[in-house]
This record gives C-alpha cells, structure tokens and sequence, in this order.
C-alpha cells in the first residue's frame, strides 16, 4: 500500500481486517480446532482486503469506485459452511442494493463470499467468485456477463492434448454445463445457472490477453457450420458434441 500512497482511511480498513485475520489465526493456533463456519470467515479476509485495495486503485487512476463486501449488495446465502447456496431472495436483495449506489460509481463486489441468515460469513464452494458475477448480473438485467479467465475462452479440446485447440466463439449454456461436467475448468454448471434463468449471455475472456474475443454463452445453439463444436477426452472415453442435431457421441478409445 505504500507504493501507491493510499490514503489513509483505506489503509485504516485494510489494516483493520488484517489485524482481525490475525487474531482469528492465533485463536485457531491455541485452540488447535477449525469448524467450517471459522474457515468460511478466515479465507474471507483476503478477498475483502483486495477489494478495497481495487477500488482505492481504481480511485486514483480517476475512475470513480467503492469497495462493497457481497453481502451488501445482496449476496444472501444458507448456513452450509464451504458450500452455501443463494437465498431465493437473493434477486431482489441485489436489485434493492444497487437502487442506493450511485449509477456513476463502480461497485467493486467481493466474490465467493455472502451472509448466511445470521448474518455469518459464508462460502460459496466451487465457481463461487464466478457464481458471484453471474448472480449480480442477472439480477441486475445487464446486457452481458464478462468472466475472466487466463484462457481465451472455452477451447474446442484439451491443449494439453491436442494443442491446436481453438477457442469456440460461441455456444450454449447446456453445452457449457455439459462441458463443465465432464471436466472442464473453465466454468462451473452452478455458476451458470443464474444467466441461465434470466437468459443474459456469458462471455469467457482472458486477462492476459484483453483483445481476444472470447466465448459467447447464450441460449441458442451456434449457427456456425461446424460438424463437430467441440471434443471432450475423459479417460478411456471421447466425448463429442455435433453442431447440427446437437447430439452427444460417445467413443471408446
């Protein structure tokens, strides 16, 4: 924080939410004893200290910007520690939320975190930070959700197999999901399922390499000519999805 001279109240959070950090650390170390509800708040405390490090960032370089922890603007979860799921009102907590922040101002939202009913730290498991962006979005009715990745898009194969794998330029959220199931990384089901509900469209991008186009998720299938969109490998057996009847193919190798 020094390097980029803070000013003075965002040092005084950030400090404070280390301090905090720390003092949960010690009781764990003299207790020798970690529940599901402690670790949920303990990896919180990066994420909100970055949050605000972003924000006050943003600030200085003239775009106006405030830290907001997700519960805040509406992230409302279960009491299942690691692995919370959103409330069902979680829509309208979001939609009430940003009413009351300024339209000129960008949020800068905590992810994978929310409240639990009283008022716990929770965690949203696997693709939370993404299930945060899609949750917000969604709720909000944006044109389109951007998550950001270290890949440029979702990719027709495995690289590590076959490294003349090309990103897909689109394709549709059943098929995101079913590559998600069976082993992709690059978008969990779950964290779909809110763009799916309200059909807003996803787009993968790569934050290394800001103009590549992506991947565009939507509803509707690709219109591309493609015979095959794309191969998944899963261990002894190929996975194939076709373009034009839209049909899994399965081989054995």
């Amino acid at each position: 924080m020094d390097v980029f001279q803070f000013s003075e109240s965002t040092r005084k959070e950030v400090n404070e939410l280390l301090n905090e950090c720390e003092q949960m650390l010690t009781g764990v170390k003299m207790i020798q004893e970690l529940s599901p509800k402690s670790l949920d708040q303990l990896v919180s405390y990066g994420e909100r200290c970055s949050v605000r490090i972003m924000a006050a960032r943003l600030n200085q370089l003239g775009v106006p910007a405030q830290a907001f922890d997700a519960w805040d603007v509406g992230i409302l979860t279960d009491s299942q520690f690691g692995d919370a799921k959103l409330l069902p009102d979680h829509e309208g907590a979001v939609q009430r939320s940003f009413e009351r922040i300024d339209k000129g101002i960008v949020a800068v939202v905590t992810g994978f975190i929310g409240h639990d009913p009283n008022g716990k730290i929770t965690t949203l498991g696997r693709g939370g930070s993404d299930l945060t962006a899609t949750a917000l979005g969604a709720s909000l009715g944006t044109d389109e959700i951007q998550v950001w990745k270290d890949v440029d898009g979702i990719l027709s194969t495995d690289p590590r197999v076959v490294p003349t794998a090309i990103p897909l330029d689109q394709i549709s959220f059943e098929e995101a999901s079913e590559l998600a199931y069976f082993g992709a990384q690059v978008l969990h089901p779950i964290a779909m399922q809110p763009a799916m509900k309200y059909n807003v469209p996803v787009r993968v991008k790569n934050s290394y390499n800001p103009s590549a186009v992506g991947t565009f998720i939507r509803q509707e299938k690709s219109t591309s000519n493609r015979l095959v969109s794309l191969i998944q490998l899963l261990y002894a057996w190929t996975v194939c999805r076709t373009v034009r009847n839209s049909k899994l193919l399965w081989f054995r190798l």
